[in-house]
């Protein structure tokens, strides 16, 4: 199991985040025409950490994760709240990769995106940076 793998199980297993976007987790980009509230996830870099003796099996992850909401600002508040209480954590394991640390960097708001069928249903969304140290295997 990758990282990815690992990531998703620990956002699709959290009863607090499906509670928001039920199944809607998705790895690297909302499909078109998916429903909302929804979370997409991506692993931005991989690195192997190197120690004076060379490589190791920690690595560093760094990840981005996108909140999104139609219509309703505060959901995506609350769903990126809800990310950042599961990834925000120290020795821990998710799915079967051993995290070492997870903390979220920075949050900020991503544009609202304006609808295109004349309504007023805007889409807002809150991104989410996140370093990962887990262990490879």
């Amino acid at each position: 199991m990758g990282i990815e793998a690992g990531i998703y199980s620990r956002l699709s297993g959290s009863t607090a985040i499906t509670a928001l976007v039920g199944t809607r987790v998705y790895p690297q980009a909302v499909p078109q025409g998916a429903s909302y509230p929804n979370v997409a996830f991506s692993v931005v870099t991989d690195e192997v950490i190197h120690s004076t003796t060379g490589p190791t099996t920690l690595r560093q992850a760094s990840l981005e994760v996108d909140c999104y909401s139609q219509n309703s600002y505060s959901t995506a508040i609350s769903i990126s709240e809800a990310v950042i209480e599961q990834l925000n954590t120290n020795s821990t394991v998710f799915g079967s990769i051993n995290v070492e640390n997870s903390h979220v960097t920075s949050a900020g708001d991503l544009p609202a995106i304006a609808p295109t069928d004349g309504s007023d249903d805007y889409i807002f969304g809150r991104s989410l940076d996140i370093d990962l140290f887990y262990y490879s295997t």
